[in-house]
């Protein structure tokens, strides 16, 4: 169903400041698009929006994520590139590549692809915030979704185009996505689980990852197939999100499948709110990778060369940990395995 109302914009005039109610606000967490609708001219490309199916990322053009490590895939298709189109860049979050020569990039971005002489248009709601290693040759500013639209309908494809190098890392990329998916040796071995997740979790499921070494292989290896089913920070990167996270999204989505997928370390960091999803009757999966250390700390403090130093520690019994504050169906295998990204 397609709903079109008549709402004066909320701060537009000094009406506006006697409006109580913000329709576009109040329909956002009960619908699927949302948008305000500035001209009549605009009617068309919002009605258009609003019934396109996004593509998930078994799009035969989908290149895969930037990742934590300096030899994902995509840095690749990045540093092959003339023409760089970043939508929706957030300054908080590590930046998916690096602009100007390598030794500007500090410590914390040292990893990511370097996109040497390509040109990088912004696309945002907001202007770019320029800095050593982000500083684009344009800015398209305004809403990304008619920026987007507007730019498609002015692309015409030009016969100089070259995208073999590109098709090349995707196929490298789905060769190696497609190591170790079914390997049954035990420990589980992380390219096995995350497959194994795909498989039971419908297009509509909803993981919720904590952060760990663990979700470096989700966020590679695990294919969206709908907006918004893989929750997962990389900015702060605050352990003990992902129970929370999974909470939040079973109460928004009370239909849909929900999973936590948490590394014991991050999992103890919240782990007393098992009681709220019990409490509130909510249902939903919580996967616990038990290793016995903070894994990703001793992947980065080897990858420095510094010794391995306060980074293991002990468990509870998490199946009877869970049933302790009621949880009805807890059950569990132990692994043992840290999983160093590779």
């Amino acid at each position: 169903m397609l709903m079109i109302t008549g709402q004066k914009p909320i701060k537009a005039s000094k009406q506006g400041e006697f409006q109580i109610l913000d329709v576009v606000d109040m329909m956002q967490p009960i619908t699927k698009y949302t948008r305000q609708i500035s001209s009549g001219a605009n009617i068309p490309a919002r009605v258009r929006e609003a019934f396109r199916r996004a593509e998930d990322e078994r799009h035969p053009l989908f290149l895969g994520n930037a990742a934590l490590s300096g030899d994902a895939f995509l840095h690749r298709a990045v540093e092959a590139s003339d023409l760089i189109i970043n939508v929706g860049h957030d300054v908080l979050e590590k930046p998916p590549f690096i602009m100007g020569r390598q030794e500007n990039a500090p410590p914390h971005v040292e990893e990511a692809a370097h996109a040497g002489e390509a040109k990088v248009i912004h696309v945002n709601y907001v202007t770019a915030a320029i800095d050593a290693v982000y500083h684009p040759d344009q800015g398209v500013i305004g809403d990304i979704t008619h920026s987007l639209e507007c730019l498609t309908e002015r692309l015409t494809p030009q016969p100089h185009w070259d995208f073999s190098r590109f098709m090349e890392v995707k196929g490298h990329l789905d060769a190696h996505l497609s190591e170790g998916i079914d390997d049954d040796r035990f420990p589980v071995y992380p390219q096995r689980l995350v497959a194994d997740v795909r498989k039971v979790m419908p297009d509509d499921g909803i993981i919720a990852l904590d952060n760990g070494i663990y979700k470096i292989w989700f966020a590679r290896n695990y294919r969206a197939r709908q907006p918004n089913t893989v929750l997962l920070g990389n900015a702060l990167a605050s352990m003990g999100a992902g129970l929370p996270s999974a909470m939040a999204a079973r109460m928004v989505h009370p239909d849909r499948p929900v999973m936590a997928i948490c590394g014991d370390g991050g999992f103890m960091m919240n782990s007393q709110e098992l009681e709220t999803p019990v409490r509130l009757g909510l249902d939903l999966v919580v996967l616990i990778l038990r290793d016995d250390t903070y894994g990703m700390i001793r992947w980065k403090q080897a990858a420095m060369g510094f010794g391995d130093y306060g980074l293991s520690y002990g468990n509870p019994d998490f199946v009877q940990y869970a049933r302790s504050y009621g949880a009805p169906m807890a059950t569990g295998l132990r692994q043992r395995r840290t999983w160093f990204p590779c």
